[in-house]
């Protein structure tokens, strides 16, 4: 679980990494709220993250 870093927000939301393990194909990805859509952190990765808001995991 992350919580977003935008003041208007603070959601807690869940985050999941899918893919990755290609070898040199790492590209900056970005974990984007699902409340507000604020970036809340980029990383370099093969993969890509898929963000879900608490309500939808239930």
């Amino acid at each position: 679980m992350e919580i977003c870093n935008n003041e208007k927000c603070k959601k807690e939301f869940y985050v999941s990494e899918i893919g990755g393990g290609v070898p040199g194909g790492k590209e900056r990805e970005s974990v984007i709220c699902p409340y507000c859509d604020s970036v809340v952190r980029t990383e370099m990765t093969s993969a890509v993250f898929v963000t879900r808001k608490v309500e939808d995991v239930k």
